[in-house]
């Protein structure tokens, strides 16, 4: 059984100032986030040849740190709305401008402390930039991630390229400031936090404390898709530093890490565009493990001729996977109405994972050098903990539990309803519902739970088709009986029956 998740589109013809902006929405995301994503990957070549030890560990520890700190005040960001998002903002902003000033201060004055301190205030704004622009994503329905991802894969890789050494410098200070005031344009009138509901958490206390002793499952599977990141992570990266080419044939596009970037971001910007109105992320899933297997395999056995070969083949595995996390990040945050938890900790396991490579990579090294031990057994190492990874971390029965989104009709736009509904009550109560959640501006979760009540469910039979707990369920109902003035669930389904199509 393969799971597609549904391309959701905005329903109603209110809304299409929404999608005429969206041109703009995906072109200022595109570029935004990859010039994002770019900043790290100079960052992390010029802490490579920094002159304190480990430098480049230091930088991806601050960021772990960084979105890890907006994980675990997610609640209060969400309750705080608006406000909070300003507030991120403006430490992001703090953060980009001194590791900037830093930089040039280190650069222009020769002052080696400054660096050091670049690294570190760099590393945390990266952090914060990532969760941000995740939030980006989550605001936006399925399709906007599964096309925006891939594509900002490639601008990263060939803005990276076209860096050379006398542009460094000016690409390291106007990278992170064009993504941030690319992130602070408004060209979607759906974007911000008032698309969110309130944080979870705190609706989750009125279920009673047994209940919340009892993790969810989803929140189980997600937590070991987190550190699943993180393994894939250090075993991709660790060969960066691990496996030093004399001659590297993709020197021309940078390197095998940049060129699997444009692989990668190709084909899955393909199976996006053709894929239309749904995406298989099982498929995907199973085409990232056995690709990065291969190549290190073919480490382990032909290292001393296929070394580059081998390590572009891993990188293109671990690529698959990492763009099709962003991708399940964003609807699992924009149903729960989680973001900063969500892409907090996302972001913070993936730091982690790559700052342990690159810390223990020279060790690894040396360990099996002075010991006679061939570079490839490290490889055989791997395989080992991506197959323990496969089959006892995140099977692929796991996976699609963390990626079982709900398929909702009215989701889909208007010509597709018309033609896999066939004009049935059911679909009609549906569309009935989208319009309504549009004219009031209600979430994604909140809709969910409209369409229940109109369908007459209770409160424990919603919480339980949506998984969710009661308090929280009873969080979704009040919200939507207030944006829609209505007092009583008769009320609400007269009104959603009398809603024009």
């Amino acid at each position: 059984m393969q799971y597609t998740i549904p391309m959701n589109q905005w329903e109603t013809s209110a809304e299409n100032h929404v999608v005429q902006a969206s041109g703009l929405t995906y072109m200022t995301t595109i570029l935004g986030f990859g010039l994002c994503r770019a900043w790290i990957v100079l960052c992390m070549g010029m802490a490579y040849f920094a002159p304190f030890h480990h430098t480049g560990g230091l930088y991806l520890l601050a960021g772990a740190a960084g979105s890890l700190l907006v994980a675990l005040f997610a609640s209060r960001f969400q309750e705080a709305g608006s406000l909070a998002r300003m507030f991120l903002f403006r430490i992001t902003s703090a953060l980009i401008l001194v590791a900037v000033g830093l930089l040039l201060a280190a650069v222009l004055a020769d002052w080696v402390v400054c660096f050091f301190f670049a690294i570190f205030f760099g590393g945390a704004a990266t952090g914060f930039l990532q969760v941000l622009w995740g939030e980006r994503f989550a605001s936006h329905p399925s399709q906007f991630s599964t096309r925006v991802a891939p594509a900002a894969a490639i601008t990263t890789a060939v803005v990276v390229a076209l860096t050379s050494e006398t542009t460094s410098l000016v690409a390291l200070v106007l990278f992170p400031l064009i993504s941030l005031a690319l992130l602070l344009t408004r060209t979607d009138a759906r974007f911000g936090a008032e698309l969110f509901a309130p944080a979870k958490a705190a609706a989750e206390k009125d279920a009673g404390a047994a209940e919340q002793q009892q993790p969810n499952a989803t929140q189980v599977d997600v937590l070991k898709l987190m550190v699943s990141i993180a393994i894939f992570s250090f075993l991709c990266r660790s060969y960066d530093s691990f496996i030093v080419l004399e001659t590297d044939p993709f020197a021309f596009i940078g390197g095998a890490s940049l060129l699997s970037l444009i692989v990668v971001g190709t084909i899955f910007l393909v199976f996006a565009l053709c894929a239309k109105n749904r995406f298989n992320a099982t498929l995907t899933y199973r085409l990232s493990l056995p690709i990065m297997v291969i190549g290190l395999v073919a480490l382990a056995l032909f290292l001393d001729r296929f070394a580059a070969i081998s390590l572009l083949i891993i990188n293109v595995g671990y690529e698959f996977f990492d763009i099709l996390i962003w991708i399940l990040f964003a609807e699992t945050a924009r149903r729960q109405g989680e973001p900063f938890r969500i892409f907090g900790l996302g972001v913070a396991f993936t730091l982690a994972g790559m700052a342990a490579a690159y810390m223990l990579a020279p060790f690894i090294n040396d360990l099996f050098t002075q010991n006679g031990l061939p570079s490839g057994s490290f490889a055989l190492l791997s395989i080992t903990s991506l197959v323990i990874v496969a089959f006892l971390v995140i099977p692929e029965s796991t996976f699609r539990q963390v990626s079982s989104f709900q398929v909702n009709l009215s989701d889909a736009p208007p010509e597709e309803q018309t033609a896999d509904a066939g004009g049935s009550f059911e679909s009609r109560l549906e569309r009935q519902c989208g319009v309504l959640a549009a004219k009031f501006g209600l979430t994604a979760r909140e809709r969910e739970v409209l369409v229940l009540l109109a369908r007459g469910r209770t409160l424990a039979i919603i919480a339980r088709d949506l998984q969710i707990a009661n308090g929280t369920a009873r969080t979704h109902i009040e919200n939507v009986y207030a944006k829609l003035d209505v007092h009583k669930q008769q009320e609400l389904i007269d009104r959603v029956e009398s809603c024009p199509l």
